[in-house]
């Protein structure tokens, strides 16, 4: 099967359905660090499918789609450039992440 990127139709579907589990607090939280849906370019990564889905932004951290592993990510700004192409930290915040495995 042929890898294609996320379309901005599903996105938004993941954002309606989640947004149907949410509690009150989950709301008023998603309320505050959300954005409309852009795509956003990391090179060289990410070029391929023109670049990767951000859905919202918790001061220097945004919340992003990885295609390559279906679902969504965050990662950590050291700099974003005002055409929103970004450079990022080379480590992606994830469940069980030392600051041992810099």
């Amino acid at each position: 099967m042929e890898w294609k990127p996320i379309e901005e139709e599903r996105i938004w579907d993941d954002i309606n359905c989640a947004w149907k589990r949410m509690s009150s607090e989950q709301r008023n939280l998603w309320e505050i660090i959300k954005i409309i849906p852009e795509k956003w370019k990391q090179e060289p990564w990410e070029n391929e499918g023109g670049g990767f889905w951000v859905v919202a932004i918790i001061g220097k951290t945004v919340v992003w789609f990885n295609d390559i592993e279906d679902g969504y990510n965050k990662v950590n700004l050291f700099r974003i450039q005002k055409n929103r192409r970004i450079l990022v930290q080379p480590r992606r915040a994830r469940v069980g992440y030392s600051e041992n495995n810099k």
